[in-house]
């Protein structure tokens, strides 16, 4: 177009663009409006005559000052009222800048005020300044709708990918569907028991603090003050940390495995498994508890009924454990009944099959008998009842200071064979006592006490033993009420 350097001045940038698209071709050349001319892919216009100063969605087409530019000569700028003063300026040649540039013949033409001692600002750079002000506006305004779509964009993105996540993780609602599913990584019978545990254990859940080592078995103040955990939100939710924790019990799954199943760090597992094993101890507590003589009557089977007051079968049981680097330590881990470094622990149950009593774990080299003096098992008998146990417990004065009766299968005396009535006395007491150790069994298929427990969690192996119990209890009946023999 005329005069487009004159209007801007001889310093000024000017970029050349060509019609984006084919089909515009004609509305561009309607536009610029020069005889015999057809815009090709070869045209270019100058960013002058764009409304952003290049094409754009909004205004994609050429339309500024589509007519040229109109110079007031400097005889006549004389006249004006405003004035502005300057240096005379040197004569110069007249060029013209053409709106339409051709690749291969590119026409500069430029018309420069020459002779004059003073310039006037023209009526029509006003208005130009005007319309750059304008498309300014128009121009951030536009830049605000598009940064308001990526942002929108931006966070639906965010959202799909959480809820991908979601789907490639691990989770109870993978589960919750199939009590099948739910018995096998959990050991409960069913989604609903995993809710009514779940319920129990929520409130407390909510506020407590993990276990980062030692320092965390104290108390802080939002917990003395039942408040809201602080700081970042939990990765998962309550119902997946406790899923994850009974996962850990029931399948001993490596914590890398669990890590990588529920799209977490590996040390948060460990800090989630180990806080909530404290936190189902201190919570399921009443679960495990030592039954009065009035509650052992309303559930007592009949293979008990001949031997009078039984209160409690007990059994020893060892629990595998990796092997430590201390040497004390070593030393008293060490089991030479099973060849190999365990935890040993004291296991009671009543007639009926209810775990009642989990003591601390020992180390493997301390006996059955040792154990049970240790443990405060016999402060929990009264007088007048009956206990029932395997040969290793030949510690019957213990309990004869408590006025209880021990009830053991008789030892053979060397070269000396057992009469037919003590053969029958000694397998019935097996009989009846042999409900113990299918209390184990059930405590056992919490695959984590078939070992070995890593040293990780030798914090909280009394907790672990506990909880396996406390679970064991919300299982249904063990031993029937009534047998068919009534002889038992």
């Amino acid at each position: 177009m005329p005069h487009v350097k004159e209007h801007l001045g001889s310093n000024a940038s000017i970029k050349l663009h060509k019609c984006p698209k084919e089909e515009w071709y004609k509305k561009w050349s309607k536009l610029l409006n020069r005889d015999n001319y057809e815009v090709n892919k070869n045209t270019r216009v100058c960013s002058n005559h764009f409304e952003y100063g290049q094409p754009r969605e909004l205004a994609p087409h050429p339309k500024l000052h589509m007519k040229g530019y109109e110079i007031t000569t400097p005889r006549r700028l004389l006249m004006r009222n405003t004035e502005v003063h300057s240096k005379p300026v040197a004569s110069k040649s007249r060029k013209k800048l053409s709106e339409l540039v051709d690749s291969e013949n590119v026409s500069l033409t430029t018309n420069i005020c020459t002779d004059s001692s003073t310039c006037n600002i023209s009526d029509d750079i006003i208005d130009e300044n005007e319309i750059s002000k304008e498309s300014l506006s128009a121009e951030i305004q536009f830049l605000k709708i598009q940064l308001a779509e990526k942002d929108h964009q931006l966070s639906s993105a965010k959202e799909k990918i959480k809820d991908l996540e979601k789907k490639n993780s691990f989770g109870i609602i993978s589960i919750k569907h199939s009590d099948n599913l739910i018995r096998l990584h959990t050991g409960l019978a069913s989604y609903s028991l995993f809710c009514w545990l779940l319920d129990e254990v929520s409130v407390p859940a909510s506020n407590m603090k993990y276990y980062k080592g030692e320092d965390s078995h104290e108390t802080t103040s939002y917990q003395e003050n039942n408040a809201k955990k602080p700081g970042p939100k939990r990765k998962l939710s309550l119902e997946d940390e406790l899923l994850m924790t009974l996962m850990k019990l029931r399948l001993n799954l490596n914590q890398e495995f669990m890590a990588s199943l529920f799209n977490v760090s590996s040390s948060l597992v460990s800090s989630i498994i180990t806080t909530w094993i404290s936190l189902l101890a201190l919570e399921l507590r009443p679960l495990i508890h030592w039954p009065t003589r009035d509650q052992l009557d309303q559930y007592y089977p009949d293979c008990y009924s001949k031997y009078g007051k039984v209160t409690a079968i007990i059994d020893c049981t060892e629990v595998q454990t990796e092997r430590p680097s201390l040497d004390s330590t070593n030393s008293a881990l060490y089991s030479n009944y099973k060849s190999r470094h365990t935890y040993k622990v004291l296991v009671a149950c009543t007639p009926g099959g209810t775990v009642s009593f989990v003591s601390h774990a020992t180390g493997g080299d301390m006996s059955d008998v040792e154990l049970v003096r240790r443990c405060g098992i016999l402060d929990l008998f009264e007088e007048g009842d009956k206990v029932m146990a395997d040969k290793g417990f030949n510690n019957k004065d213990d309990f004869l200071l408590g006025d209880v009766e021990l009830i053991i299968p008789a030892f053979a005396r060397k070269n000396i064979q057992f009469r037919e009535s003590k053969n029958i006395s000694n397998t019935e007491i097996s009989n009846a006592r042999i409900h113990v150790e299918r209390v184990i069994g059930r405590m056992k298929d919490f695959k984590i006490l078939q070992g070995p427990i890593p040293l990780i969690l030798s914090d909280v192996v009394d907790n672990i033993v506990f909880v396996c119990g406390c679970l064991v209890n919300l299982s249904g009946v063990l031993v029937p009420l009534h047998t068919n023999n009534k002889s038992e």
